[in-house]
C-alpha cells in the first residue's frame, strides 16, 4: 500500500496534526504497522516523486518480499518538490503492473519527519540529497546518498515508454546490489 492514508494508522507523534499523522504513518510497508513499529525504512526521494521515486519504491519493496524481508523492512517514497496527490505516470504504474506489482499510490512532498524516520534514505540525484538535506536541517537523520553509484539517475518524464522500462531496469540492478549490501550489513541475508 502506497503513500496513502490508512484508517488504521498509528500516529509517529501524538502532537503531529492529522495530516501529518496520516502522512507519517501511511509511509509504511505493505504488511502492516506505522512506521514507527517498523524496524527499518528505505525512503527513496526524488523530484516529484511520480517517476523514479515510486518505480524504485515498488521494485525495492517486491525486492524485499521476494527475501522474504518485506515484515522487517518498510518502503517509502517521496519528492523534494512533490505536489501531494498526483498520480504516479502512466509509464510507471504499466511497468509495475507488468512485474505483477500492484501497488500505486499518490504522490508525496517530502518532510523533515519522513528523513528523520528512515533508516537509509536513496537519492536519484546529487542535488536530490543536496535538497532533502536542506528539508532535513539540523534534525537528525540518517545519511542522505545517491541510489546509484554510477551517477544520478536521470528524469525520464515527457519521454517515451522505452526510456521508463530502461530506467526499469537499471533501478532493478542498482537495487538488486544496494539491497544485498543493504540487506547482508543488517544481517537480514546470510
Amino acid at each position: 500500500i502506497w503513500r496513502f492514508c490508512m484508517t488504521s494508522s498509528t500516529s509517529v507523534d501524538s502532537t503531529n496534526s492529522t495530516e501529518s499523522s496520516c502522512r507519517l504513518s501511511s509511509y509504511r510497508s505493505g504488511q502492516g504497522g506505522s512506521i514507527d513499529e517498523m524496524s527499518r525504512h528505505i525512503l527513496f526521494i526524488c523530484t516529484g516523486n511520480t517517476c523514479r521515486s515510486p518505480l524504485a519504491e515498488g521494485l525495492a519493496r517486491d525486492w524485499l518480499r521476494q527475501q522474504g524481508l518485506d515484515i522487517t523492512w518498510s518502503v517509502g517514497s517521496a519528492g523534494v518538490f512533490a505536489v501531494d496527490g498526483s498520480e504516479p505516470s502512466p509509464e510507471v504504474a504499466a511497468l509495475l503492473a507488468s512485474r505483477g506489482i500492484s501497488e500505486v499510490g499518490q504522490s508525496v512532498s517530502l518532510t523533515s519527519e519522513m528523513l528523520q524516520a528512515a533508516s537509509v534514505v536513496f537519492a536519484m540525484t546529487a542535488a536530490h540529497a543536496e535538497a532533502a538535506q536542506r528539508i532535513l536541517g539540523d534534525a537528525p537523520g540518517p545519511a542522505i546518498q545517491t541510489l546509484d553509484p554510477a551517477g544520478d539517475v536521470p528524469d525520464p518524464i515527457g519521454h517515451g515508454f522505452g526510456v521508463y522500462a530502461d530506467l526499469a531496469d537499471r533501478l532493478d540492478a542498482v537495487l538488486d546490489q544496494v539491497l544485498k549490501e543493504l540487506t547482508h550489513a543488517n544481517n537480514d541475508l546470510g
